[in-house]
């Protein structure tokens, strides 16, 4: 069985997504690592 996982993503990883700055291409690939493997994002309130 396996369990879903989830990562709680904070606004400074979702930036470096969105605007391109130092280390946004290591927060692309952790993105699209994440997408590849069905993890549930959530995020802070």
């Amino acid at each position: 069985m396996s369990l879903a996982k989830e990562v709680c993503v904070d606004a400074s990883l979702a930036v470096k997504v969105v605007v391109t700055e130092p280390d946004s291409d290591k927060a692309d690939a952790l993105f699209e690592e994440w997408a590849n493997e069905g993890t549930l994002l959530i995020a802070p309130a």
